[in-house]
């Protein structure tokens, strides 16, 4: 499974974030998953704002990449 995905900012020590924005045909439709999933993200321009951290497993992560890539 692929997710579009670009790169917005550098990735000097002084500017990472653990933000990432994924950009989708169907804003409200997939944050109505990811809400009903218990996911918390918000929309920015279209695109899906999350807020990754060492706390997150990859399990999460690959049923949030679902989520999207499904609708």
């Amino acid at each position: 499974m692929v997710l579009y995905i670009r790169e917005c900012s550098d990735f000097t020590p002084e500017n990472r974030s653990p933000i990432v924005s994924i950009p989708v045909n169907d804003p409200d439709g997939v944050m109505g998953r990811l809400r009903a999933a218990n996911v918390v993200a918000s929309l920015r321009a279209g695109a899906v704002r999350l807020s990754l951290h060492f706390y997150n497993l990859a399990e999460e992560i690959d049923r949030v990449v679902e989520i999207i890539a499904d609708h």
